[in-house]
């Protein structure tokens, strides 16, 4: 910083750039236009507004049920593969999907027939 004393007067640099006259009388030009866009109307009476076009409709009533939806993946705990030993038609299904089972537990029940007549047959 600078120190001068009041009275010092700062000259401008020979090599300074002078200013644009044309571009001061074009902002003057601008200052003048807007100050007259500016003034106001002789009319003390305010205009009358046109009403705005407004559609109406009657609110429905209805139930609102909350649901929730979630993205997921299940998995068995543990998965066994069921192979039958015999070859023969369901009867009868002992369990529901999605159930556990235990070891040992009654599945299925094949049609009995087939195999009695086979017996019977070994018998005669």
């Amino acid at each position: 910083m600078i120190w001068r004393s009041p009275n010092t007067r700062i000259q401008p640099s020979r090599n300074a750039p002078r200013r644009n006259r044309s571009l001061e009388h074009a902002r003057i030009a601008a200052f003048l236009a807007l100050a007259a866009g500016c003034e106001s109307s002789s009319s003390d009476q305010p205009t009358p507004s046109v009403p705005v076009p407004v559609t109406l409709s009657q609110p429905v009533v209805r139930d609102l049920v909350d649901d929730v939806e979630f993205t997921g993946r299940t998995a068995a705990a543990e998965t066994v593969d069921v192979r039958a030993r015999v070859s023969g038609f369901i009867d009868k299904v002992d369990f529901v999907d999605g159930s556990a089972v235990r070891a040992g537990q009654t599945l299925f029940q094949i049609d009995v027939r087939p195999f009695q007549v086979a017996l019977e047959q070994e018998r005669m």
